[in-house]
């Protein structure tokens, strides 16, 4: 709640994530979340939620959370609660309004890219594929690695370059 020029901003982020420990440290899960965009470029309104203190939806390796999003996430993960935590996951990303399009987090326009007129009616965004995994090695140093794959989805490759992408990315703590 609050405004932004002239507009009354009415926005929310909405995230969810059950699970089940279905065998001694292993757990069947579903996550995701939901980032409404601007419903109507006419209403007055900026539904559009900003996502710029957020956690990321979708791994470490994800530097923006972008907003216009509803993100669905089933997973496995591995936790024996003192070195290891694994997780397989897939998110499947769709954009929540047709009306808008995506966003970093400081609401600059991610796509569709700005000096283009494209328009674009599909809703997918992207399926991504990762296995992360973290290392406590002790209660100051921790490692964590993530493999991934994200598929561009329809909206991506309409809009912009829209191209799939493998990643590996590595991360190191230590914590004083």
């Amino acid at each position: 709640m609050g405004h932004f020029n002239d507009l009354s901003i009415q926005a929310f982020l909405f995230v969810y994530d059950f699970n089940y420990e279905w065998k001694r440290n292993f757990y069947v899960g579903f996550s995701g979340n939901w980032v409404p965009g601007d419903v109507s470029n006419h209403d007055q309104q900026l539904n559009t939620f900003n996502t710029l203190y957020s956690r990321p939806p979708f791994g470490q390796t994800v530097s923006l959370n972008i907003t216009n999003t509803l993100n669905l996430s089933p997973y496995i993960r591995y936790s024996d609660n003192h070195k290891w935590l694994t997780t397989l996951r897939a998110s499947f990303v769709q954009r929540a309004s047709l009306r808008d399009g995506i966003f970093t987090p400081n609401m600059s326009a991610l796509l569709p890219v700005i000096g283009r007129q494209i328009e674009s009616n599909a809703s997918g965004v992207a399926d991504i594929f990762a296995l992360e995994a973290n290392y406590f090695a002790n209660k100051h140093l921790a490692f964590q690695f993530e493999l991934g794959y994200c598929a561009a989805g329809a909206y991506l490759k309409e809009t912009g370059p829209g191209k799939d992408v493998q990643y590996l990315a590595t991360r190191a703590a230590y914590k004083f």
